[in-house]
């Protein structure tokens, strides 16, 4: 039998948009506005559901395999402009975000970051959030995260 001493966590791995950073409605925004560049007209709210996926999962949602071949990357790209320019000033951190970090550490907990943000945008939002030096960023996640099979947590949104 386990007891509750030895079953406490030793680390918490965190989510970084939607959880850390108030950042949801602007990725959808940001991809709103690069399909539009690009001749598609979406819905705000249609992208915001896909938002938690990886480019490479939401954009079949809005194009054809063709569109895709096309100028999939060439969209992809300019939607991480359209972010950084339009809407990076935009987002915010939750509150609490720093002092949650702090406490873990107290606790002696190791944090990790999670995302399919690219280490570029990861480095930005973690100034965002104020919690450089108190976390670290799991290499890979983002391409595994693409990769990955639909779990529990995907029927939930």
């Amino acid at each position: 039998m386990l007891s509750r001493q030895n079953t406490a966590p030793q680390a918490v791995i965190f989510d970084v948009d939607g959880t850390l950073l108030d950042s949801v409605d602007m990725h959808a925004m940001s991809w709103v506005d690069a399909f539009h560049d690009y001749g598609h007209q979406v819905r705000f709210e249609e992208v915001r559901r896909q938002i938690g996926k990886g480019g490479d999962q939401l954009m079949p949602v809005f194009m054809t395999a063709e569109e895709i071949d096309k100028y999939g990357e060439a969209l992809e790209a300019h939607r991480g402009i359209v972010l950084k320019e339009r809407y990076l000033p935009l987002i915010t951190p939750f509150r609490g975000v720093r002092a949650l970090f702090e406490r873990l550490r107290a606790d002696g907990k190791q944090i990790a970051l999670a995302s399919s943000a690219r280490e570029d945008e990861l480095a930005i939002y973690r100034k965002i959030a104020n919690i450089e030096g108190v976390s670290r960023y799991l290499r890979g996640h983002a391409r595994a995260a693409r990769r990955r099979e639909p779990g529990p947590h995907d029927r939930c949104r």
